[in-house]
């Protein structure tokens, strides 16, 4: 039903649109514990525990299971994010569904945000179909309360920096996203211009010096900070490593699918290259960010959950609105719903016994469903779509 209304392009009302984000707004985060990992890391620091270097327990109450799961002194979150949930913890009392509240209000919030940016751009009144209403947003931001939002509501407001030629304020919310999440470093790409250049290396050297006096003030250890962040990216699951390892030594994988990916970046940025560097195309920013979104996930983490493509398609949306980039949320929709199944799939392989190789032939089936849309969309046409 949600593909037809965007592919038809189909307005909603306001009270539809309200409404749909109502009923997310009150369901519990069942899809997900993360947000009780926010309070247990959180309620961590106030004890004075290092949430970096102790084992963080933490359950989901909706679930009726107190011991759910546990982080193993490989805590991935920024110090500053960390710094953020201490915050977060003290100005919701200590409580814990002041907690879970505060966290839906937040993302509630930058989802506003985020509409109010794209629409000074691209029709509001389709982006209300595509964006407020779309279930696999609100799932996982309104609902599960994954914190990604934080990071994507200031790249956005990047982008539209950029594009007004506002290069200062740009590269303050860059440092923003950065802090929130690692994955921001992904705009980097969007500052490979002569006259940008110089913006991400302070932007980057600030960083690299608040970081330091954050991990001396918070008394964190960096190594711990850092291996916590490759341990996270080391593992495999739901990935095209995932599969192959099956028959392959997976330290051989996991250098073969980065120099692929390696290869196919530099390709594409050989390629767009001269339109980047002259386009002042609203739209193109977009496409390399999804672009790199995508080779990421495919090539280089060797861990997929279904937020992740969350991200692209909310960097994808402006594309839409574009007769040569169109088609590219549509399959990424269906990518999402593909990806969403992940779960119920694991649970029913496992409660059933069935080996892990099924699982992983359907970790196979989604990324070369993520594969077609890179080829078909970017390398096939990238002559049409370099084209001014």
């Amino acid at each position: 039903s949600y593909y037809s209304l965007v592919k038809n392009k189909i307005e909603v009302s306001n009270t539809y649109v309200f409404f749909v984000i109502f009923l997310f707004f009150l369901l519990p985060p069942f899809g997900s514990t993360d947000w009780m990992l926010y309070f247990a890391v959180g309620k961590s620091f106030y004890s004075g525990i290092n949430p970096y270097l102790n084992v963080i327990s933490f359950a989901n109450p909706f679930f009726g299971i107190k011991n759910f799961g546990e982080i193993k002194n490989f805590l991935p979150m920024t110090p500053f994010f960390t710094f953020f949930l201490y915050i977060s913890f003290l100005l919701s009392l200590k409580k814990l569904y002041l907690f879970f509240l505060f966290l839906k209000i937040f993302s509630l919030l930058f989802l506003f945000l985020i509409f109010k940016i794209f629409s000074r751009f691209l029709d509001a009144k389709i982006l209300k179909t595509i964006y407020l209403i779309n279930p696999f947003l609100l799932f996982e931001f309104i609902t599960n309360c994954h914190y990604d939002l934080f990071w994507i509501a200031p790249s956005i407001l990047v982008v539209y920096f950029l594009v007004k030629q506002e290069k200062i304020k740009a590269s303050f919310l860059f440092l923003v996203a950065i802090c929130v999440k690692y994955s921001g470093f992904i705009l980097s790409i969007l500052f490979l211009k002569k006259k940008r250049f110089k913006f991400l290396f302070l932007s980057i050297l600030f960083y690299i010096f608040i970081f330091f006096i954050f991990v001396k003030f918070l008394n964190f250890q960096i190594l711990s900070i850092i291996k916590g962040f490759f341990t996270q990216v080391g593992w495999n699951k739901y990935s095209f490593t995932t599969f192959l390892s099956l028959f392959f030594d997976v330290k051989l994988v996991k250098l073969f699918l980065k120099l692929v990916g390696i290869l196919l970046s530099l390709y594409f940025l050989k390629k767009v290259w001269s339109r980047f560097n002259n386009s002042k195309d609203f739209y193109f920013p977009f496409y390399l960010i999804t672009f790199f979104l995508i080779t990421s996930i495919i090539f280089f983490s060797s861990i997929f959950f279904p937020w992740y493509l969350t991200w692209v398609f909310i960097f994808s949306i402006p594309l839409f609105f574009n007769k040569k980039y169109e088609e590219i949320p549509l399959f990424l929709i269906y990518s999402l719903y593909f990806s969403f199944l992940i779960y119920p799939f694991e649970y029913l392989f496992m409660r059933l016994s069935i080996s892990h190789f099924l699982l992983s032939l359907y970790a196979l089936a989604f990324n070369l469903s993520l594969l077609f849309i890179l080829v078909k969309y970017y390398l096939m046409n990238l002559k049409e779509y370099i084209e001014p």
